[in-house]
């Protein structure tokens, strides 16, 4: 696969050759609004009904409630002088979704505040070995059905969403089929909705925090969720497979003198015998 704009953590796999007929474009700046995401392409991504912090698992908060409201989804961790603030990401990869949840920690006082490295988690796992680090309590939910407000074309519009245990929130998760076909249709490969990039409005006013098919993935440490070589070669699949090369189609040539200009024959003289000298 030849890879056309910027750099990714994936892109090691062109050390193993790459297949010049298949393209993926990745120096656009197409982006989405959660909106557009829900009424273009079809798409609802899953929450939880799963929490962790320093309370009890009895006195967690119930976090698909706040995630509808547009609340914050988890709360917040205070560990000393130190503060965590989670925050759900999810990254679609070639029709699957991978939920995931980065912390970012701050130190300091009510006054001032200095931030740290954040903190990214993408699997079960991994958040049980930072509970059992720190002392924390992950309450892993149920399987409910929320009552929601969804954005659609005519307003808002009420409706049911699954909320999923975190085992299973993680991912990955397959797309339904009214949201792959949009997918597929659309030419999308990556998607990813990073919570710590500042989104600012657009032009017409709309903040749009999906990107699409940019170069997103490292920032987020997605190779924590899916390895270097294995990416590559899902995105390879997923292009010549599903999607198509996004390189221009390949001109086929049919006129048999343009073929035989570029094989290097003359036509007038390369198939006729020379005079004979007198």
């Amino acid at each position: 696969m030849r890879i056309i704009g910027g750099r990714d953590y994936y892109d090691i796999g062109l050390s193993m050759g790459r297949d010049e007929k298949i393209v993926f474009l990745r120096n656009g700046d197409r982006k989405m609004s959660r909106a557009e995401v829900i009424n273009e392409l079809k798409l609802s991504v899953p929450i939880t009904s799963g929490s962790f912090g320093r309370s009890s698992a009895a006195k967690l908060p119930k976090i698909a409630q706040r995630h509808l409201r547009g609340d914050a989804p988890f709360p917040n961790i205070r560990l000393g002088d130190h503060i965590w603030e989670p925050s759900p990401a999810t990254v679609i990869l070639c029709g699957k979704i991978y939920n995931g949840i980065v912390c970012q920690p701050s130190y300091g006082s009510r006054l001032w505040r200095m931030p740290l490295p954040t903190k990214w988690i993408w699997s079960f796992a991994a958040l049980k070995s930072l509970a059992d680090q720190y002392n924390l309590t992950i309450h892993e939910g149920r399987h409910e059905t929320v009552q929601s407000r969804s954005e659609g074309p005519d307003g808002n519009q009420r409706g049911e969403i699954q909320a999923l245990p975190l085992p299973e929130w993680f991912g990955p998760l397959d797309l339904d089929p009214a949201a792959k076909s949009a997918i597929v249709e659309n030419k999308i490969t990556i998607m990813t909705n990073d919570p710590t990039r500042r989104a600012c409005q657009d032009k017409d006013g709309i903040v749009r925090n999906w990107l699409i098919d940019q170069p997103t993935l490292s920032a987020m440490e997605f190779a924590k969720a899916v390895e270097p070589y294995t990416c590559f070669q899902e995105i390879s699949m997923f292009k010549a497979g599903v999607l198509g090369s996004d390189g221009p189609p390949i001109v086929e040539i049919t006129d048999d003198k343009i073929k035989i200009a570029k094989a290097g024959f003359h036509h007038p003289t390369s198939f006729r015998r020379p005079k004979a000298s007198r």
